[in-house]
């Protein structure tokens, strides 16, 4: 609890809360495409843009939209086997967007791990997802009994949680003395 007394999240459940509403932004914030601001994406053209360029020729954004809204209506109805059929649709259709990478991730945990842990690989490049996805990542390894894996998810969890608490001007520095642990 903090020292409002409110109880905190944990980081994993933080991550989901700042997905959902990313993803209902990008439906709602269509004007404003540019924004200066990395973990703030805005609009239908950063909605296909997501980390990793832009939409391919010949991809029809609407479309997109159209499945990425079916699956905010089917989250919002509990439906997360309809929400995962429709967020794939539109990746299928050329959506490139952490946040559908992370919800797809977490939707997938102990459904489908592989497929999950391809999800989480993808948001995890992104400060929006990366602690949470290491450490559904470390956890998912350590239940299929690949220690060494969950061991370095969980370091790098740990080192970009460090990194969270201390003086911006030290943060680099710390998460360099984490690098012969996670290696």
């Amino acid at each position: 609890e903090d020292e409002d007394g409110q109880k905190k999240a944990d980081p994993v459940e933080e991550a989901r809360q700042k997905a959902m509403v990313l993803l209902a932004g990008l439906l709602f914030d269509q004007g404003d495409e540019v924004n200066d601001n990395p973990t703030a994406r805005r609009g239908l053209g950063a909605l296909t843009r997501g980390d990793t360029g832009t939409l391919r020729a010949g991809h029809d954004r609407s479309r997109i939209v159209l499945h990425v809204g079916q699956a905010i209506d089917s989250l919002t109805q509990n439906d997360e086997n309809q929400a995962s059929k429709e967020l794939e649709r539109a990746l299928d259709l050329g959506l490139r967007n952490p946040t559908a990478y992370f919800i797809l991730g977490l939707m997938q945990q102990g459904r489908d791990n592989d497929r999950s842990l391809r999800y989480l690989q993808e948001a995890q490049r992104h400060p929006d997802y990366d602690l949470a996805c290491n450490l559904m990542i470390g956890q998912m390894s350590q239940q299929a009994g690949s220690l060494n894996e969950a061991a370095t998810a969980y370091m790098q969890a740990l080192s970009l949680a460090d990194a969270r608490v201390v003086d911006p001007d030290r943060a680099e520095e710390l998460r360099q003395a984490y690098e012969p642990l996670i290696d």
